[in-house]
């Protein structure tokens, strides 16, 4: 039982490294011409966004959204990536047996 425990404890630990290594994974991501930039976190948080003000009329709408869309998109998929390789780096070293998990 002692080990179970101990199992589950380890288990909290590890689950609240990865959530401050998330915290600190940052991806930056620029559009083609320099003229849009944003930086996300491992948590899918938008910590900045830069919008060349040329962009910023009715005009240039569809293009501004189809161009954030992209990067969003992009920056989502590379957080994924590294996610998931330090969550497997981890995980690879986590000796835990846990009966029923």
């Amino acid at each position: 039982m002692f080990d179970k425990m101990k199992g589950l404890l380890e288990l909290q630990r590890k689950a609240k490294e990865m959530q401050k290594m998330m915290d600190e994974i940052v991806v930056e991501k620029t559009s083609r011409d320099g003229k849009i930039r944003l930086s996300m976190n491992g948590n899918n948080t938008l910590r900045s966004l830069s919008i060349d003000d040329s962009l910023l009329s009715p005009a240039h709408k569809g293009e501004l959204e189809k161009t954030l869309s992209e990067l969003v998109s992009e920056a989502g998929e590379e957080i994924r990536r590294k996610s998931s390789m330090q969550a497997m780096d981890m995980m690879k070293n986590l000796d835990i047996k846990i009966p029923g998990l």
